[in-house]
């Protein structure tokens, strides 16, 4: 798809005339507004859980300037933004085409809209693109069977193409097993003794001291994946629970993101949260095995949450003596 659109994009310009936007796709929904005009192009308007599907967008703009995907604000439940791809501009002196080609995961069935929203570049200045361009795409399930409906020896090996939604599927009964040891496991240490004093530091001296110790843990150079995972989203979980009152440690991924957005959290701190948390379940429910940069990246991603989130007025103020 991106050769032929490359291929459109050097057809469509000529000398001395300004260049037009590339045609042929089946839809075609133009963004209308005061901002520069964003046309977006679809192949399909239909697509199937957990199966990426690509939109191409175009905009003519001045000399200098360049249209980049917004990644944080175009992501909801429904919709991830895998990557956004510069599809390059034509060599007009005066004006150009610019091209965007956006990789879109679907996360749930029905027909659903996406809002797609951009950002434009000018030298050192970036200008956002308030109102969205709107598609509304029809998520289906992955077909159940194969293209033959005769019955197949069950010992005759079969190769299956591979979809997604298994793996968020094991991930989801995983993660409720897990909730379920955890309080098990919490009302037996109950029963066991008298629960700890509680810990009086401010939110933020904890999750630091947490952080810390992860990272001095070793885990992740031990390739203990799973353990590191589980002991960082359980800080940030703690964390959320003691700055905004959410009850982090008891709520799905799903839920904890509209949690933080009911709570009036920054929408991009919110996603920055749930990207770390998705990643997360991936290692520990579904046995993605991470990229090796994944750990200090989450980990300093972590530590800048809650250095963002800490109110002002307390950065600089003495921490609180902790438990005994």
């Amino acid at each position: 798809m991106t050769l032929a659109c490359l291929a459109i994009f050097a057809l469509a310009t000529t000398a001395g005339a300004a260049p037009a936007l590339p045609a042929g796709l089946r839809v075609d929904v133009p963004f209308a507004g005061p901002d520069p005009e964003i046309e977006i192009r679809v192949a399909t308007t239909s697509a199937e859980l957990g199966k990426p599907f690509e939109i191409l967008a175009f905009a003519q703009l001045a000399e200098g300037t360049s249209l980049e995907s917004d990644g944080e604000r175009t992501t909801t439940d429904y919709f991830y933004v895998q990557r956004a791809d510069d599809l390059g501009a034509d060599a007009a002196p005066a004006s150009k085409i610019q091209g965007n080609k956006v990789t879109i995961l679907p996360l749930a069935v029905g027909k659903l809209p996406i809002n797609l929203y951009w950002r434009i570049h000018t030298g050192s200045t970036t200008a956002a693109v308030e109102k969205p361009s709107t598609v509304v795409i029809d998520v289906a399930l992955p077909p159940m069977g194969g293209d033959k409906p005769a019955p197949v020896d069950i010992k005759e090996p079969r190769r299956a193409r591979p979809a997604l939604w298994p793996w968020l599927l094991a991930a989801l009964l995983g993660a409720a097993a897990w909730e379920f040891y955890r309080r098990r496991r919490a009302a037996a240490a109950s029963l066991a003794g008298a629960p700890p004093p509680p810990d009086d530091r401010p939110a933020e001296t904890i999750a630091f001291s947490e952080l810390e110790a992860l990272e001095a843990s070793g885990l992740w150079a031990r390739a203990l994946y799973k353990d590191y995972y589980f002991r960082l989203t359980e800080t940030l979980r703690r964390y959320l629970e003691r700055r905004y009152g959410i009850p982090a440690t008891r709520l799905t991924t799903a839920e904890l993101f509209r949690h933080m957005r009911q709570a009036e959290l920054d929408r991009a701190l919110a996603v920055s949260f749930k990207d770390i948390f998705d990643r997360a379940d991936l290692v520990k429910f579904a046995k993605i095995a991470p990229e090796a940069d994944w750990g200090a990246k989450d980990i300093s991603g972590a530590r800048s949450l809650v250095e963002r989130t800490t109110p002002r007025d307390l950065i600089g103020a003495p921490a609180a003596e902790g438990p005994k």
